[in-house]
């Protein structure tokens, strides 16, 4: 084209942006510029469009700007495109100014704002947009309650959700497919009532592959594996051809040795099918399987399968398999692959790697991987850092431990109890408990692991006054309600100090029922 012009711009822009081509439909802007073509409100939108998808906040502020500086009117086009790129960004407050600037609005630009609250897991927000929105005479619809249920299953507030579903009633929206799957997925998550699930998807007249999913999810969650597998098949009866992400959520909920025969039909039918549907979700799937099930063989082929997909997920099932049967030598060598076949390595992974390395009597191994957390800039990682202070113990080096403690800027409950662990397995018994006291004076809340701790060291370290103490003020001073691995610790203490009155005593007004 000899000549263009914005139309022809702003087509070749949206042209880029359905086929995912963000940064390109961006890069034209200038060149429309350039090119003496004055962009439209059309032309903004599909830029913001852009923006939103790729979440690039910084880049549509600026096209914000612009639009203000051409003096494009603010339409209800824009200003939605506006509230939805701002939304996906996080950037709530814009969003909420941009919907105030003028006093248009419709269901669209509410269900974004409201999508983008629920989104950002500001439940009451979304709920107050919603008030706003009936107050302003504008009706929601299935989308802007869909929207909403979403909130609610991911704050999981099974109450409000419940008050959601009511409403529907009086809009003639319990039929419908997205409200519905958005209502199977809150009631997998926050209900105990199996017909809650069952209901609602029975509800939907043509279920698709996301009301199947999201039940089948349901079923998995509430350890219903032969539910979910005859859904599964009444899935296909029923002519809806399962994806991936159905196919994975199946096998992540097969727990029994029965789930595990259907679960090798799944794997059949995956490779019948199609070869090309072992991607990466369904292939980790599998393999975790595999592994839950100590058949590490197994795994291995499907991984071997895997060889142009396989991620840091793959291998870290693989290890953890490997750690569980013992063989911390082979678990290390998927690291060694893992950066031979440009994997990147998580702090996840990592710290599996540190949990073989912990198993070592040689500490060098360690070392090096203490090394790889450095470089990778992943020693800040809390996962990390509790794995080094276990694998440091184990190897009998607590300076190190202690260093790589001191070395967390703002140590969680999780971090002080690696912390205690390692000096009470070390049988640095006072120690732990200086530890413990210092985690008080910063705030932190123990909980019941840390006052297994506690209790352990008073009772190998012959502290027994003291741990009395700190057993009877468990609950007053700390919100931990004694369990029954607590009274077992309490009841050995007593027994060792020869203090039998006072065990037995503890026996008969014992609260949980002894084993």
């Amino acid at each position: 084209m000899t000549h263009k012009d914005a139309i022809s711009y702003t087509a070749m822009i949206s042209v880029l942006v359905r086929a995912g081509y963000r940064r390109q439909a961006l890069a034209l802007y200038p060149c429309m510029l350039q090119a003496g073509a004055p962009p439209t409100a059309h032309t903004f939108a599909e830029l913001l469009s852009a923006c939103a998808s790729g979440r690039l906040h910084c880049q549509g502020s600026q096209l914000h700007a612009q639009l203000l500086r051409w003096g494009t009117d603010l339409n209800l086009v824009l200003k939605t495109a506006l509230v939805h790129m701002y939304c996906n960004c996080g950037s709530m407050d814009y969003a909420h100014t941009v919907l105030n600037s003028t006093p248009q609005t419709d269901v669209v630009l509410w269900t974004a704002i409201i999508t983008g609250y629920a989104q950002s897991g500001d439940l009451q927000a979304a709920l107050q947009m919603l008030r706003c929105m009936t107050g302003a005479a504008v009706l929601p619809n299935a989308f802007t309650y869909a929207a909403l249920i979403a909130a609610c299953s991911s704050s999981r507030a099974l109450q409000a959700g419940r008050q959601i579903h009511a409403r529907l009633f009086k809009f003639a929206l319990e039929h419908d497919t997205s409200v519905c799957n958005a209502l199977v997925d809150l009631y997998s998550k926050s209900s105990n009532r199996l017909l809650d699930l069952l209901h609602s998807f029975h509800a939907v007249h043509k279920p698709n592959v996301v009301s199947w999913t999201a039940l089948i999810a349901g079923l998995v969650c509430n350890g219903r594996d032969e539910e979910a597998f005859l859904a599964f098949s009444q899935m296909r009866v029923s002519g809806v051809c399962p994806n991936s992400f159905t196919v994975s959520t199946l096998l992540k909920g097969s727990s029994s040795s029965l789930a595990f025969l259907h679960a090798k039909k799944i794997h059949c039918y995956v490779l019948k099918t199609s070869f090309e549907s072992l991607d990466a979700a369904v292939g980790n799937s599998l393999v975790d399987l595999y592994v839950r099930f100590a058949r590490m063989d197994d795994a291995w082929a499907v991984a071997t399968t895997m060889a142009f997909i396989r991620d840091r997920f793959t291998y870290t099932s693989l290890a953890r398999g490997l750690n569980q049967m013992g063989l911390q030598w082979r678990a290390l060598e998927m690291v060694v692959r893992m950066f031979h076949e440009d994997v990147d390595v998580d702090g996840y992974s990592l710290a599996s790697f540190l949990s073989s390395a912990a198993s070592l009597i040689s500490i060098e191994i360690g070392k090096q991987l203490h090394s790889c957390s450095v470089k990778l800039g992943l020693s800040s990682d809390i996962s990390v850092s509790n794995s080094l202070i276990d694998m440091y113990s184990k190897c009998k080096y607590m300076g190190d431990a202690k260093n790589v403690f001191q070395s967390i800027r703002e140590p969680r409950v999780v971090s002080w109890n690696a912390l205690m662990s390692a000096l009470v397995s070390n049988k640095c018994y006072k120690e732990a408990l200086s530890a413990f006291e210092d985690m008080i004076l910063v705030g932190a809340k123990p909980d019941g692991i840390t006052l297994s701790l506690v209790l352990f060291a008073c009772n190998h370290g012959g502290l027994v006054d003291i741990g009395i103490k700190y057993f009877n003020s468990m609950g007053t001073l700390f919100g931990v309600l004694p369990q029954r691995s607590h009274y077992t610790l309490f009841l050995d203490m007593l027994g060792r100090a020869g203090r039998l009155t006072e065990a037995a005593n503890i026996v008969d007004v014992i609260p949980v029922e002894p084993d």
